[in-house]
């Protein structure tokens, strides 16, 4: 089978792909999550956050896996720690509470995204946005922005994980959501809902490319 393939480089100093909240902190997971590649190319798209329903059809309108580049240098996490000012409490009064902030730094990622054919938009919508953005995409949070064009190229494929590795520099660790033999298997709550902030939770395979 056949597949239609995009494929992305997410590149900046900084980059934060926000896992679930603990309190007040504000935790990245180790690389570009579901919910943040579709904010991202729904921002490109010119979705406004108050439509967020809409994200969903275009989740459900692409599969992908995701290399962590190898590089001349190690990634690695910033913790930014900010505050947030009048805070509720019980007693009816505000307060003034800590929030640690990570940040991914020095990291690279290629991905692969491949057509479903369910859901919308179609790939040439998705394709346009990316190359002439309705608002500016960014690496998670507001202050991330890409340092690389976010699209590469559109290609097609038979086995996505065969693209990845053969697009350069072709090693590193790899999140995908197309099996292969030997990957571990983790568990990840990023699949976008209607309802803010809340996500559902799909298996991820993880192996190293070398």
């Amino acid at each position: 089978m056949t597949y239609d393939a995009i494929i992305l480089r997410l590149a900046g100093p900084m980059q934060a792909w926000g896992a679930p909240t603990t309190e007040d902190t504000r935790p990245v997971y180790p690389f570009p999550t579901r919910s943040g590649l579709t904010g991202l190319i729904g921002a490109c798209l010119g979705v406004p956050h108050d439509e967020r329903h809409r994200l969903v059809p275009l989740s459900e309108s692409f599969r992908y896996a995701v290399r962590r580049d190898t590089g001349p240098y190690e990634p690695g996490i910033m913790v930014d720690y900010q505050t947030i000012q009048n805070v509720p409490t019980a007693d009816n009064k505000t307060r003034t509470v800590e929030s640690p902030r990570e940040y991914l730094v020095d990291t690279r990622f290629t991905a692969v995204l491949v057509a479903t054919g369910v859901g919308s938009p179609s790939f040439d919508e998705i394709e346009r946005a990316l190359l002439e953005p309705h608002f500016t995409p960014v690496l998670g949070r507001k202050c991330c922005l890409p340092t690389e064009p976010i699209f590469v190229r559109r290609t097609a494929t038979d086995n996505p994980l065969t693209l990845l590795a053969a697009t350069a520099p072709g090693s590193g660790y790899v999140w995908s959501e197309f099996a292969r033999e030997g990957a571990g298997t983790i568990e990840v709550r990023d699949v976008p809902t209607p309802y803010f902030r809340r996500c559902y939770t799909r298996t991820v395979n993880v192996f190293q490319e070398n």
